[in-house]
């Protein structure tokens, strides 16, 4: 039968190869095998990773899902789990809540075109202000890529003012920029864009190694901002998204 005396009102439901956990605030999702287990080591919806917020995803090892305060991703030629939290040390809620909404379209990304979760992320919160700008939450472009070409995964362009560099000077410029009908599609164009792009073939020669990809992307023309790799990398590194890579 279903038991109702879990934190903050949640039920949970037992099965043979599981259970099934419902909060008003998390829904309900399923709780099995090895991700399980890795989940009681932490000690269940009192540890660190709180409640589920997703069921099981696929990637191309494995499968992982996603927490309220992180994720477990599980490698099936492996058997091996990986427990990773989000870095709480000054985030706010609405950090924390952009980068678990971000993760699933930022393991989508990189599972199709290879580019490393940790630069996925950390250059959608240079590029959005953490989805706060005008031009993510009102037309889901993330990665502020501008429509000088077309790509399978934009909506439209919309033109808009955006800071740009030109010769050392900081200036204020009208662009167009892609337009999409997902955040999803937004991350998708970005590897799209990075890998149908040649000027940045050489940034995949180091996906294993995030902060060099992203230094090759910015030098190879991705934003005239000179210090973007650096901004990039600093993000990467104070909010603990190097873990999140697969």
């Amino acid at each position: 039968d279903e038991i109702c005396t879990i934190k903050d009102g949640g039920c949970y439901q037992k099965y043979q190869g599981g259970a099934i956990l419902w909060t008003q605030k998390t829904g309900a999702h399923i709780s099995i095998g090895a991700i399980r287990s890795a989940w009681a080591a932490t000690g269940y919806e009192n540890g660190p990773l709180g409640y589920p917020t997703s069921d099981e995803l696929a990637t191309a090892t494995g499968v992982y899902q996603l927490f309220e305060g992180g994720a477990i991703y599980w490698t099936s030629s492996t058997n091996a789990t990986k427990v990773v939290t989000v870095n709480n040390s000054g985030m706010t809620s609405a950090q924390r809540n952009y980068l678990q909404s971000a993760l699933p379209a930022a393991i989508a990304e990189s599972q199709q075109y290879g580019v490393p979760v940790s630069v996925a992320l950390g250059q959608s919160i240079l590029e959005s202000g953490w989805g706060g700008s005008t031009l993510s939450s009102r037309y889901n472009n993330y990665f502020g890529i501008k429509c000088s070409t077309s790509s399978p995964y934009q909506a439209g362009c919309v033109n808009m003012n955006s800071g740009e560099y030109v010769n050392s000077s900081y200036q204020i410029l009208s662009s167009s920029f892609r337009t999409y009908s997902s955040p999803t599609n937004s991350f998708l164009d970005h590897g799209y864009f990075l890998t149908h792009n040649s000027r940045y073939r050489n940034a995949f020669n180091y996906t294993g190694n995030p902060d060099e990809f992203i230094r090759q992307v910015a030098s190879a023309g991705y934003a005239t901002d000179p210090n973007y790799a650096q901004k990039v990398i600093n993000i990467m590194a104070n909010y603990g998204l190097y873990q999140y890579n697969i």
